[in-house]
């Protein structure tokens, strides 16, 4: 973005010393060149300026090598998430096979609970008669 600021600088700085009569025709012919700055400007007001230092705004260099190390830090973590990835994964695998173990104990227990209450209803009604 302040690529595009500076790039585009020369031409909004002419727009702006131009009277309001030319302004307008001088924007129609260079609409996205004028918008492309004014978005740039935006982002910069909005995002870099939390990146100014005393007022100033830093150099490209700067945050170039800014980004440069943020990249690097980034890779660095690369390999260390993609380990946490394949625990986190067999992790999720065998919690899914421990639950599986225990709904089938649950329903066993509660199967043989079943054929328990079967059996002493059973044994009452051949006490009935």
């Amino acid at each position: 973005m302040m690529k595009q600021r500076t790039d585009n600088s020369a031409t909004y700085k002419e727009y702006q010393e131009r009277s309001a009569l030319t302004q307008k025709h001088f924007r129609k012919k260079n609409t996205a060149t004028i918008d492309s700055y004014e978005e740039a400007v935006k982002y910069i007001n909005e995002y870099i300026k939390a990146y100014y230092i005393n007022g100033k705004e830093p150099k490209r260099s700067e945050l170039q090598a800014m980004s440069l190390e943020l990249k690097e830090k980034y890779n660095a973590l690369v390999p260390e998430h993609n380990a946490f990835l394949r625990k986190k994964t067999a992790a999720s695998q065998y919690s899914r096979q421990v639950r599986r173990y225990f709904e089938n104990q649950e329903q066993q227990e509660r199967n043989r609970q079943y054929q328990e209450r079967k059996l002493s209803q059973q044994k009452k009604k051949n006490e009935l008669e």
